[in-house]
């Protein structure tokens, strides 16, 4: 999900030997993704790019299921003010829109590597926020049973962001 040019989606179908869908809303970017399989003759048939917002994509493809749905680039758009959540005596905000749409990856998918970036010059959350108060949230209210931080660095949010690896079994 927000795959941009698709090089994750490239890396990912490679280095897994899996099948990948690459969404991102941007058609340009779509239109050279799908321009590089066609450029290197690559299998068609297992990565493939589609034009589309993400609430749009999950949908329109409300009875397709994912082994892993990643996100890069993308979760701290939905971190804004509409609904407030506390969690361990600090408050933060989550977009209703951005709940829903992450209970859907969760319903549609057995697990999601999910980029945390909180940036905390721009005032989004706290200045004293963590980010396991969102991965926490993620677990109790979302539905996600387990977790796995892949990589931590909270010194620098925008530099080096934490890919938290989250588990529906």
């Amino acid at each position: 999900i927000g795959c941009s040019l698709g090089w994750n989606s490239f890396e990912l179908n490679r280095i897994k030997d899996c099948n990948v869908v690459g969404v991102d809303k941007d058609e340009e970017c779509i239109d050279i993704g799908n321009n590089i399989i066609e450029k290197y003759k690559l299998n068609s048939n297992t990565i493939s790019f589609k034009t589309s917002d993400v609430r749009s994509f999950f949908r329109d493809n409300q009875d397709t299921y994912y082994d892993y749905c990643v996100c890069f680039m993308l979760l701290h758009h939905f971190l804004y003010n509409k609904v407030e959540v506390r969690t361990l005596g600090d408050s933060f905000i989550m977009k209703k829109k951005g709940k829903e749409l992450l209970k859907q990856i969760q319903s549609q998918c057995k697990s999601a590597f999910l980029q945390v970036r909180l940036h905390k010059h721009e005032q989004q959350l706290p200045a004293d926020y963590k980010d396991t108060q969102l991965i926490n949230y993620l677990i109790d209210e979302i539905g996600f049973k387990s977790y796995k931080i892949l990589r931590s660095n909270t010194d620098d949010y925008w530099r080096a962001p934490n890919l938290v690896y989250m588990f529906n079994n």
